[in-house]
């Protein structure tokens, strides 16, 4: 997804504006291309990351930032028992989820992106 759609997608749920938003959305793509998978859940989407020390603290400091951009969405990071992933849930209110799903679902890997019906 190029930075033009992927603006569009966000919408009003990123409060960052001009240089500042261009630029992280650029982040939040290289953060995205890291994952597994990215898939839709009820209310946002959840990404699914290897396991690794390195993923880990990449996604303490995404949500760190993502927090003060981002309010009112929710982040919980969640091992759902595998032992070589770690899944991070995106969870907006109700008009925020169609925009969350659009935006990470068009920043993942052709063929690593998924809709879902249920968590």
């Amino acid at each position: 997804m190029d930075v033009e759609a992927s603006n569009g997608a966000i919408g009003p749920i990123c409060r960052l504006t001009g240089a500042h938003r261009t630029a992280r959305l650029a982040a939040v793509g290289a953060f995205v291309a890291q994952a597994n998978g990215v898939a839709a859940i009820p209310g946002g989407v959840r990404i699914t990351f290897p396991r690794t020390a390195h993923v880990a603290r990449s996604i303490i400091d995404f949500v760190k930032t993502e927090r003060d951009c981002c309010g009112g969405v929710r982040f919980d990071v969640k091992r759902q028992g595998a032992e070589t992933t770690l899944d991070l849930d995106i969870v907006g209110n109700a008009d925020d989820a169609p925009r969350l799903q659009a935006f990470y679902l068009g920043l993942a890997r052709p063929g690593s992106a998924a809709a879902s019906d249920g968590d």
